[in-house]
């Protein structure tokens, strides 16, 4: 995953599109964690920390 093309992508999402992707990140982020995907689970965590920092953006900008 390109890290920066993913921030952009976040960036340009509506409160409701990061809601649906959190909680696919979420999702994806379990599996993982019961398969011991050490790669995939901090792609997963940097995907919510991302989405986390950008609702926060938006809930202040309101």
């Amino acid at each position: 995953m390109n890290r920066k093309e993913v921030a952009s992508r976040i960036f340009k999402c509506s409160k409701e599109e990061l809601e649906v992707w959190r909680k696919h990140a979420l999702f994806c982020l379990k599996w993982y964690q019961k398969d011991n995907n050490a790669f995939e689970i901090e792609e997963c965590e940097f995907v919510i920390r991302e989405i986390d920092k950008r609702l926060l953006n938006l809930k202040n900008d309101n």
